[in-house]
């Protein structure tokens, strides 16, 4: 049988206060993404994804997310669709790699959010970090 919890109990009123305020900051990020058309998770994908110039794994993505990977599918699949990334085949792993869309064409990385722009052509097919958020 489990104890009750102290509900006066600092450490317990603290993590009361933490999920809190975790909680405002995620609903306050909801409405700061939708300028740009991007849920909270989008942006923490394509942000993992131009800090990983290589592409990551569903798993690694998932993992780094803390997001089960069949959530991860459903978030990478709207990406796609939108043009925002794109899955790669590598010959070692028959895994698809999600990696940011090359080219930045109307509506891609550089498009969606003003932090994440193309690199000059011919440096490669990967998206960095840009111009400051608005």
């Amino acid at each position: 049988m489990r104890e009750k919890v102290d509900e006066n109990h600092p450490g317990y009123r603290a993590l009361l206060e933490l999920l809190r305020t975790a909680d405002t900051v995620w609903n306050a990020s909801r409405v700061f993404f939708e300028r740009w058309d991007l849920s909270p998770s989008q942006f923490n994908v394509l942000n993992l994804l131009h800090a990983n110039p290589a592409g990551l794994s569903q798993t690694d993505l998932s993992r780094q997310l803390i997001m089960h990977r069949s959530n991860l599918t459903g978030l990478v699949d709207r990406l796609e669709k939108r043009g925002l990334v794109a899955r790669r085949e590598v010959a070692a792993d028959r895994r698809p790699i999600a990696s940011c869309s090359p080219p930045p064409a109307p509506g891609s990385c550089a498009r969606s959010c003003p932090a994440i722009t193309p690199r000059p052509p011919g440096s490669g097919t990967v998206c960095r970090p840009g111009a400051p958020l608005r």
